[in-house]
This record gives C-alpha cells, sequence and structure tokens, in this order.
C-alpha cells in the first residue's frame, strides 16, 4: 500500500508542478540563438509557459524550442526505458545539430528539468564534435551524483549549472532510491545532494565548467520539487545565460 501512494505522490508531482500560468509564448529570432527546454518524465511541454515568461523577462531574444519526449499519461516508463531514452537524446541532438548548421556561430543553450535534465546530457553526449553547446542548465536533475559528465563537458563551451535542493528529499530521493535515476541509478539525485566532483567529472582541467547551485532557505523559501517551473524561481536562478 505504501509502494502505491508513492508511486501516486511521485506522478502527480511531475503533472502539477507549474501548471498554473502556463501559456505559452511565441518564438523569438532565431537569428540571436535558440534554447531548449527539456521538461521532467511528464516529457510534454505544456507546463514551461512559466520558464518561457522568465526568459523573456532576463531579455532573452533568441528562439525558444519546447521540447517533447515522452508520453504524459505514462511518466515512469518515459523514466525507466533505455531505449526510449536513447532514441528521445539523439533526436534532441541532431535538433541542435540541425540549428548550428542553419545558424552556425549562434550561441544554444539547454535547460533540463528532472528528467529532462538527464536527457539533456545525454544528447549532449551525442552531439557531434563541431556542434558547440553554450551553456546548460540542470534544475533539480535525476541523475546519479556520480555520473561521468567528462563527454558532456566537453560538448560545453561556457558552463554545465546544476541547480540541487536538499528540501526535493521526496521526488529526487525516496522516489529515484525506488524508482531510480535517468541513468537506472536507484540512488539519492544529483538534483538533491549535487554532483560528487571526484567521481563525476574525474578530469580536474574540466571541472572549471561545472558550476552547482545549492537550494538556500533565504533565496527561496520552497526548494521542493513543485518549484521546477515557477515564474520567479526560474527568472532568478535558472534563465540567466
Amino acid at each position: 500500500m505504501k509502494t502505491i501512494t508513492l508511486i501516486i505522490i511521485f506522478c502527480l508531482a511531475f503533472f502539477l508542478a507549474g501548471c498554473s500560468n502556463a501559456t505559452s509564448l511565441s518564438h523569438g529570432k532565431p537569428e540571436k540563438g535558440a534554447v531548449w527546454l527539456v521538461p521532467g518524465i511528464e516529457g510534454q511541454t505544456f507546463l514551461t509557459g512559466d520558464v518561457e515568461k522568465a526568459l523573456r523577462a532576463n531579455n532573452y531574444e533568441g528562439d525558444i524550442n519546447r521540447y517533447n519526449w515522452g508520453n504524459p499519461l505514462m511518466p515512469l516508463k518515459n523514466l525507466r526505458n533505455a531505449k526510449h531514452k536513447q532514441l528521445q537524446s539523439q533526436r534532441l541532438a541532431d535538433e541542435l545539430s540541425e540549428y548550428s548548421r542553419q545558424y552556425p556561430g549562434q550561441p544554444i543553450d539547454m535547460i533540463g528539468y528532472s528528467g529532462g535534465a538527464g536527457l539533456a546530457v545525454l544528447a549532449l553526449e551525442k552531439l557531434p564534435h563541431d556542434v558547440r553547446v553554450r551553456n546548460v542548465t540542470l534544475v533539480h536533475g535525476a541523475l546519479s551524483p556520480e555520473y561521468d559528465l567528462t563527454e558532456a563537458l566537453a560538448k560545453i563551451d561556457g558552463r554545465l549549472k546544476n541547480v540541487y535542493s536538499s528540501a526535493d528529499w521526496l521526488i529526487l530521493g525516496i522516489g529515484t532510491r525506488i524508482f531510480g535515476t535517468v541513468d537506472g541509478t536507484k540512488t539519492d539525485s544529483a538534483g538533491m545532494i549535487g554532483f560528487d566532483l571526484e567521481k563525476s567529472v574525474p578530469d580536474r582541467s574540466l571541472r572549471c565548467k561545472l558550476e552547482q547551485i545549492p537550494w538556500r532557505w533565504d533565496q527561496h523559501r520552497w526548494g521542493g520539487h513543485l518549484t521546477l517551473y515557477d515564474y520567479k524561481f526560474n527568472r532568478d536562478y535558472v534563465t540567466t545565460f
């Protein structure tokens, strides 16, 4: 009974996060750059309206791409189906590569939320070496803290920002210990406790590219999973490149 209750809570949290004011905005100017929003294991970008507003509030003029990667009715399948994650991350990498060919030299950014943070990292690993990404932000990412970020960091010219929160213990603590992270490890997530620098970035020359930003009570009162798509949270901590 307890397991069933946890499953229900785990699924509902992803569906309820950010549903308020989730009005989709128009695309910007692709000749000024492009950002990809990769949602959590709900797999659909109907939750990202406030993220898009936060980007515009921070004077982002580039194109905003909303990447759908899963069935919203089967979030746990999106999380656990390895073949699906590999196919979708390759598709995302292909989209980034196509944009790079159409607009050479323009900055590419990604923001990955929860399970989407894992998918963003998988996509980075699949990019050809001539396609460069400016910055990637992982927001409460469902990746294991020891996941090797070497290949992903090698594709980034700017930084990989990991926004994590110890208050996200239900989804990224209990939840991923039961159901696993995007990389298939049953553990507390890097989105809750941060990455283990020694193990996730063994190459010391790459460590300057990883910036870890922990939740602080005085900055944002609520640090749980339901803050993921909140406008103020994204405006202040996520959508600044």
